[in-house]
């Protein structure tokens, strides 16, 4: 089963604005462009993260998973999204994880609601 992902969305902070980051210029090495933040650059940098443990094969699947959402592939599958799903949790920030978790959930899981978005046993007892 496949789900297609807006891996353009681009990510928002707590008051809507575009989160920006630099990036090496495509045109000119030696420079630095700030661009908006998306789910695409966002689940490559993940996705080429390195990780002691990893060995060969499970580097070049994830490199070749970080190729083909490069040149613009949208569709992915559970496993595919579950592993970028992963990674992002493991590298980046709350804000960012928030929104990648609710792009990358596909639609069965969304419906699925929790009475508490924090668990009990993370509640703080009186």
């Amino acid at each position: 089963m496949a789900i297609t992902v807006d891996l353009d969305y681009v990510f928002k902070n707590v008051y809507g604005h575009p989160i920006k980051e630099d990036q090496p210029d495509p045109d000119n090495a030696d420079e630095v462009v700030s661009k908006e933040l998306t789910l695409r650059a966002v689940s490559v940098n993940a996705l080429l993260t390195n990780e002691q443990g990893n060995d060969g094969d499970e580097k070049a699947r994830r490199w070749r998973l970080a190729m083909q959402l490069h040149e613009g592939e949208n569709e992915l599958t559970i496993k595919e999204a579950s592993l970028i799903k992963k990674q992002i949790g493991k590298n980046y920030s709350p804000i960012i994880v928030g929104q990648a978790y609710d792009l990358l959930d596909p639609p069965k899981a969304k419906k699925k609601k929790q009475a508490s978005l924090i668990p009990d046993d993370d509640r703080e007892t009186s």
